[in-house]
């Protein structure tokens, strides 16, 4: 009995950009064209995508979101006294702070 040939990529605790980039190596190995339109076209949608997404982004508690779009360069806020979730609690006197 023969097994089929294989391979795995770890893309766990690795930027979104370094699992493509990774996925794109094995794929010109087996003869994908990656100078094709459609390949060239997904790239500047998503550098785009990229880009906006640094601009528009706030704080996110997803871990899994969260190192991916560190990953592209989106610096987060982090916020300091929170209790049940994404909000801090403030008094009246202490809002301007």
């Amino acid at each position: 009995m023969q097994l089929a040939q294989s391979i795995t990529f770890k893309s766990a605790n690795v930027s979104l950009t370094s699992t493509i980039q990774r996925y794109s190596q094995p794929a010109g190995a087996l003869g994908a064209d990656q100078n094709a339109k459609s390949v060239t076209d997904s790239k500047t949608r998503f550098d785009k995508a990229s880009a906006a997404l640094r601009g528009d982004l706030g704080e996110s508690r997803d871990q899994g979101a969260s190192r991916c779009f560190r990953g592209l360069g989106v610096e987060f806020v982090v916020l300091n006294n929170l209790v049940g979730g994404f909000f801090e609690s403030l008094s009246w006197e202490n809002v301007a702070r």
